[in-house]
């Protein structure tokens, strides 16, 4: 009996970790190479976001769906402002190459609000324009190691956003400075004192 209840009580601990406001919510068990190492591409409404981090899933109408072909994804390009169509489903053989990086799959998530689209860049002027230099991005748990500029989070899913001077920590002494600009998302586990997702 108190086997059964443990199990029942893991699972429902489980389920609450890894799926805050709807399930399809970017999973919390991933590591930073596993998470940076997606080849999966994020869209909202067509429009490419890289990855689900950035979306509030609260808004989101129904879960992902691979669009069928040909679609056009927008929002890419160096200014974020260019269109590509994608002429035959993506795969490891046949990628679609977005700012330079191979996607062996796109998903598409269809959500009801019109959400304003951040870069990391974007957050760190509006909530730091005076920290200039090298910046190393962390979005909730998760560093950014590479394709930052890609990256697109919906303003509003925003819940704070923290600058730390890598003077601060004693390990870069001597070092060439930066700043760790690390955005925290409106999800529970952000919410709660001593659980950072």
């Amino acid at each position: 009996m108190f086997i059964f209840i443990l199990g029942i009580l893991t699972n429902y601990a489980t389920a609450n970790i890894t799926h805050d406001e709807k399930p399809g919510y970017y999973s919390d068990n991933r590591t930073d190479l596993e998470f940076n190492g997606n080849t999966c591409g994020v869209m909202v409404n067509g429009f490419f976001v890289k990855s689900d981090i950035g979306i509030d899933f609260r808004s989101v109408e129904h879960l992902y769906q691979r669009p069928s072909v040909p679609y056009t994804i927008k929002g890419v390009g160096e200014n974020g402002l260019d269109s590509i169509v994608v002429e035959a489903a993506p795969s490891e053989k046949n990628p679609v190459v977005i700012n330079g990086v191979p996607y062996y799959d796109i998903v598409n998530y269809v959500q009801e609000k019109e959400a304003e689209w951040v870069t990391l860049e974007d957050i760190k002027k509006l909530y730091f324009p005076k920290v200039t230099g090298k910046c190393l991005y962390m979005v909730n748990k998760y560093f950014i190691t590479k394709d930052w500029e890609s990256y697109r989070l919906d303003k509003d899913f925003i819940l704070k956003v923290e600058a730390l001077p890598s003077s601060e920590c004693e390990i870069f002494e001597g070092q060439s400075p930066f700043t760790i600009i690390r955005v925290f998302t409106n999800i529970i586990s952000n919410h709660n004192s001593g659980r950072i997702g």
